[in-house]
């Protein structure tokens, strides 16, 4: 240990160490022995998030914590900061825009000529300084600031995701597109062009991986085709896409726009299944009872024509409202009876024991300047349930025809306190559920998120539960997935989106060519070996991925938010929907839910069960009608503020 004498001793005990994790307030925590302690305002230490520090615990508690006080920086995780270049005097000097290093950053002069006013950077920042300000060094030209797609560029960078694609990649996708589906890529595959297959994306959507077909057999049976898309005659080892796929892992989906794995004349053309052309696809085909029970299913290369891209909304009319949308008269009863079967398979899989999360996704309306003027929660309709468990049904019948090493898609058990722990939370809400005592740990979860359907604080809760589970991870040793209850789980129904499944397709094809060829069990084995140590690798680099994307893509919904509340000037009428001690939840008229921020005015009346402004003389309960406006706060959500002009009415009416 290295003091501010710059004097070497031992470690002193009165000090802690360790890797701090910082939220998007800015302040951070760290976990020492076993103990969580808060340090606050970290960037005017320059500490950024995963970085090694030393901090003096102090007496003062604050959210649970000990706070602490900042000693030193020992060793930064990777330094990475995204500076804008600024002009000032005509001098250039460079700022972190996200503000976790404040002052200016130190590169020297010959670099920094080389870039305009404006520009941004990726940047590695060490623990050196010059004149107090941190030494950096560049990594590489991001852009500029007034770029259209400049927000996503950032944010990839900020996280060291790779955005673009090297030329020959670009010139591949380019040629394979050109050259399309030639007569050899047909060999050995099943010919379903003649049937009414059909496609169910958003209408937004332009990488279609999945369409499917239902035949109806004469005992009464049902065969459901389920067709993803095969890519792997143009993406494969040796090429240049699939250099590509392998070091981005995933598509990234940033303030509605993309950054794909693969070139878009790949996932926007021929690795999409779009309306009236021939696609090269895998089809797993699912025989299906009177019952919905699947009695076989196997897997076949095969090559489609889907008749139709239907959309969502269009599917959502005819099932939730039974209304047929012009183009959907000839397939409708085939989208009727898909679904009956996807419902009928989904209440299984709730017996079996998956948990149904509410669905965090987002949708943002814009004005004709590209400026958000509101945001919504995204709907999950009938049409998009059903999609959605025939991908889990598919993705869990899988591992059944896959002997090879594959990368399986694991989630952990729990530890056995989570179910105390998530009642100690609901306490705090005041919310009572009853949860069976003879269940397992799932249907115990289960039974408290059907408790808590529709409750205002719904969405609150059910992110509170998922923080205390484990993390989903990919790796070639399967110990199942928790949340869905299934004993092996692999993703295979989009190759074009995540290299995950792109690899099980040609592992998949691997297979069928070990069994072509006849090999010896020496030659299988060797191959075996081969597989599963590229992914003993593979698979760890493409979870971590997956957490700077999730990251990334939680980054964009906060930089959204703060655009809306910047932008927003509007009241609204709302009602008090939940009300405790502690907190005061709103929702709109238009929908929208949130906090009420409530200040050092408002003192709550335990006997009346109501916050009384101290002020103003009105109170708040559960129903209250009131007008609010958006919160300029510096929190990542909605959240509201009674107005001045509002709290005087309030105080005629709501004495």
């Amino acid at each position: 240990y290295i003091d501010s004498k710059h004097l070497i001793s031992s470690f002193p005990p009165h000090l802690i160490v360790g890797k701090i994790k910082i939220n998007n307030n800015g302040n951070g925590s760290i976990v020492y022995k076993d103990k969580k302690y808060r340090l606050k305002k970290v960037n005017q230490y320059g500490i950024l998030n995963g970085d090694i520090i030393i901090a003096r615990p102090t007496d003062i508690f604050e959210t649970g914590m000990n706070l602490l006080k900042f000693e030193a920086i020992v060793e930064r995780e990777n330094g990475i900061v995204i500076g804008e270049v600024q002009e000032k005097y005509g001098q250039k000097y460079i700022i972190d825009i996200n503000n976790r290093i404040l002052g200016k950053i130190n590169i020297p002069q010959n670099e920094i000529i080389k870039y305009v006013n404006g520009d941004r950077l990726q940047l590695k920042i060490g623990l050196e300084k010059t004149d107090n300000n941190y030494n950096g060094e560049v990594i590489k030209l991001i852009g500029h600031k007034d770029d259209p797609d400049l927000k996503v560029k950032s944010l990839l960078s900020k996280y060291e995701l790779k955005i673009g694609f090297s030329e020959e990649a670009i010139k591949e996708a380019q040629e394979a597109n050109q050259k399309g589906i030639t007569p050899e890529h047909l060999k050995g595959r099943l010919d379903l062009r003649k049937f009414s297959n059909i496609s169910i994306d958003p209408s937004t959507c332009k990488d279609r991986d999945d369409s499917f077909f239902i035949e109806r057999l004469e005992n009464g049976h049902k065969k459901v085709y389920i067709n993803i898309i095969d890519i792997i005659p143009w993406v494969h080892p040796g090429t240049a896409m699939w250099k590509e796929a392998e070091e981005k892992n995933f598509s990234a989906y940033l303030y509605e726009t993309s950054e794909p794995m693969l070139p878009r004349p790949i996932t926007n053309e021929l690795g999409s299944i779009n309306e009236n052309v021939d696609r090269l696809t895998e089809s797993l085909i699912i025989e299906f009872d009177e019952n919905n029970e699947v009695i076989d299913f196997h897997l076949t290369p095969s090559i489609v024509n889907t008749k139709k891209n239907c959309y969502y909304e269009d599917v959502n009319k005819l099932l939730e409202e039974n209304i047929i949308v012009p183009g959907y008269e000839e397939i409708k009863e085939d989208i009727i009876d898909l679904n009956t079967i996807a419902e009928s398979l989904y209440k299984k899989m709730l017996r079996r024991g998956l948990l149904d999360f509410p669905t965090k996704e987002k949708e943002y309306k814009r004005d004709e300047k590209g400026n958000i003027i509101d945001i919504i929660d995204k709907k999950m309709g009938k049409g998009e349930k059903m999609v959605e468990t025939f991908m889990l049904l598919a993705n869990q019948l899988i591992p059944d025809l896959v002997y090879l090493p594959a990368p399986f898609r694991n989630h952990a058990e729990p530890e056995s306190n989570i179910i105390n722990s998530i009642m100690d939370d609901l306490k705090q809400y005041d919310i009572k559920v009853y949860v069976g005592r003879n269940l397992d740990i799932q249907h115990k979860i289960q039974m408290i998120l059907q408790q808590i359907n529709n409750h205002p604080l719904e969405a609150t809760i059910s992110e509170e539960i998922i923080k205390k589970l484990e993390l989903a991870y990919y790796s070639p040793n399967n110990i199942g997935h928790f949340g869905l209850a299934i004993e092996r789980y692999l993703q295979w129904t989009s190759p074009d989106r995540r290299f995950n499944d792109l690899l099980l397709h040609y592992i998949i094809k691997q297979q069928r060519k070990i069994e072509e060829e006849n090999l010896s069990q020496e030659e299988i084995d060797a191959k075996y070996d081969e597989i599963y140590a590229y992914l003993n690798k593979i698979c760890e680099t493409i979870s971590i991925t997956e957490r700077k994307i999730e990251e990334a893509e939680r980054d964009s919904y906060y930089e959204a938010i703060r655009e809306y509340k910047n932008k927003t000037k509007d009241i609204f009428p709302a009602q008090v929907i939940f009300l405790n001690q502690n907190l005061v939840m709103l929702k709109t008229a238009d929908g929208k839910e949130g906090p009420l921020r409530l200040g050092n005015l408002f003192k709550y009346d335990n006997k009346k069960k109501a916050f009384i402004n101290t002020h103003y003389k009105y109170r708040l309960h559960l129903g209250s009608k009131v007008t609010v406006k958006l919160s300029n706060s510096a929190e990542e959500q909605l959240s509201f503020e009674i107005p001045k002009s509002e709290a005087k009415r309030l105080s005629l009416i709501l004495k």
